[in-house]
Formats: C-alpha cells, sequence, structure tokens
C-alpha cells in the first residue's frame, strides 16, 4: 500500500482506530469527514470491514419483468476493480467517477 493511496489512508486510520473502524460501516461518509477528508456533494459510500468467514454478494437492483430489455443500460452496469493487493471496488458504472472525486479530494 502506498501512504498517498485513498485506502490506504482510510485503512490505516481504521487499523489504528477500532471505534473509527465501526464508524466507517455504519456511516462512511460521516466517518470520513470526522478524519478530515473533504466528500464531494451526495456522495454515497459504504465500507464493508472484510470478515474471514464470510462471502460478500452484491444484488443488482430488482428489474420488474416488463422492463426486462435485450440491450444492458449503462446505469445499471457494475465496475469491479483491485486496487493493489488489499482492496476491491464495486461500483455502478454511472458512478465511477464519484469516487474518482473522492480520491482527487483525499488529503491525507
Amino acid at each position: 500500500m502506498k501512504e498517498k493511496d485513498l485506502e490506504y489512508f482510510i485503512t490505516k486510520h481504521a487499523w489504528d482506530d477500532p471505534i473509527l473502524a465501526e464508524f466507517l460501516e455504519k456511516d462512511a461518509v460521516a466517518a470520513l469527514k470526522s478524519i478530515g477528508m473533504q466528500v464531494p456533494e451526495n456522495f454515497k459510500l459504504r465500507i464493508i470491514v472484510q470478515k474471514e468467514d464470510t462471502i460478500y454478494l452484491s444484488m443488482p437492483p430488482a428489474i420488474k419483468s416488463e422492463e426486462i430489455v435485450q440491450q444492458v443500460r449503462t446505469d445499471e452496469l457494475m465496475d469491479v476493480w483491485s486496487s493493489g493487493n488489499f482492496f476491491t471496488w464495486l461500483i455502478p458504472a454511472a458512478l465511477k467517477f464519484n469516487i474518482f472525486k473522492l480520491r482527487n479530494r483525499q488529503r491525507p
């Protein structure tokens, strides 16, 4: 992990402060603001601290049968990528640039 990385910044604070780690899982945006991060307006983030005995599944929103179409809408696509060897991001494609805004505002 690199010290300037957003993931490192958040994880280091969480590992150093178990109360903050709990706060991050309950209200990630408020927790990030509490450690001095500038979070963009209307930004939503859910942080999950991984457990060794848990599998995580993120499901897309329910689609009514009459809405099923041959072509996939862009706002329904999810983007998954890893950051370093430790982190996985799962983001709706339409919101991908929101995480870039947050990364650019990060001030360790």
